[in-house]
């Protein structure tokens, strides 16, 4: 999946089935704001309409066949290629197989990289030679508007998507061994999201008590 921007107009061009792409948008883009949402059935569809169509800015996410072919033909077309990592093997270098070579195709391609793990930055620009990177950690999230409360509790807090690429259930299934220290302490543990994990978190929740 591609954004592609012509100034000031951002479109999300989004491929897939209808009830696959209603959920993607659900998790990722439920709260920003383009100029059009265009849906394709599948890839080619995109590429298609990326060749009859001009834009300044295309932006994709991690790196993947998909991805590969559209960096370099934005590389052909002379249009600005925004990679985003956010996939943490990508970030550390530890993707294998066919993955290296998608990854090495569209970073090298990219006009500038941006990752949301700081830490990764040195082990990228040495995988992969890339020449302009930067990292924007919470890339969609607008810290401004967010300021720390005056501290009433101590907590442990996890936020995220509850699926399995994000391991939820690891906070859970550690707090059993650490859970009267943590009480005696005075913590409060939140896990705050939505996801197919969730009716299984809570089952896990209520019994360990």
């Amino acid at each position: 999946n591609c954004i592609a921007a012509s100034y000031p107009n951002i479109t999300l061009l989004v491929s897939g089935s209808e009830e696959n792409i209603d959920q993607y948008l659900l998790n990722f883009f439920s709260t920003l704001a383009f100029k059009d949402i265009i849906r394709f059935p599948n890839h080619k569809k995109v590429l298609t309409h990326l060749m009859k169509n001009h834009y300044d800015v295309l932006i994709y996410f991690d790196c993947s066949p998909f991805s590969s072919i559209v960096s370099v033909m934005g590389k052909l077309s002379k249009v600005k290629i925004l990679q985003i990592i956010a996939d943490t093997k990508i970030a550390t270098g530890a993707s294998t197989g066919l993955q290296c070579l998608w990854n090495s195709i569209s970073l090298k391609m990219a006009s500038h990289v941006d990752c949301l793990y700081p830490w990764t930055i040195p082990a990228l620009k040495r995988k992969y030679s890339i020449r302009s990177i930067s990292a924007t950690p919470n890339s969609f999230t607008d810290i401004k508007k967010y300021n720390p409360a005056p501290k009433k509790k101590i907590m442990v807090f996890a936020a995220a998507r509850l699926e399995d690429i994000k391991n939820p259930h690891l906070l859970l299934d550690a707090l059993p061994y650490v859970k009267d220290s943590l009480q005696d302490a005075g913590y409060h543990i939140y896990i705050c999201g939505a996801g197919p994990a969730l009716p299984a978190l809570k089952q896990k929740a209520s019994a360990y008590g």
